[in-house]
């Protein structure tokens, strides 16, 4: 498993509604999203790596949604 960071971008139709960075170990957490379905695009900070996106992400109001892992191939 690649040790980096990752950008993270929360996306709503055609509008990024969130970004952020994971952790070099992967872990990130979205905030200030608002309910909704998302789509979450993962770009890498290492260019070896493929970007990897995770769709149908579902967002409900005051809980948590924990997303599968997404895996980074070269």
């Amino acid at each position: 498993m690649p040790s980096m960071q990752t950008a993270v971008y929360a996306v709503s139709g055609a509008d990024t509604v969130a970004t952020t960075f994971s952790s070099v170990e992967g872990k990130y957490t979205v905030k200030g999203l608002t309910p909704g379905n998302y789509e979450l695009h993962f770009f890498p900070s290492d260019a070896a790596y493929q970007k990897a996106s995770k769709s149908n992400v579902i967002v409900s109001d005051g809980s948590v949604t924990i997303v599968e892992p997404v895996t980074l191939v070269r």
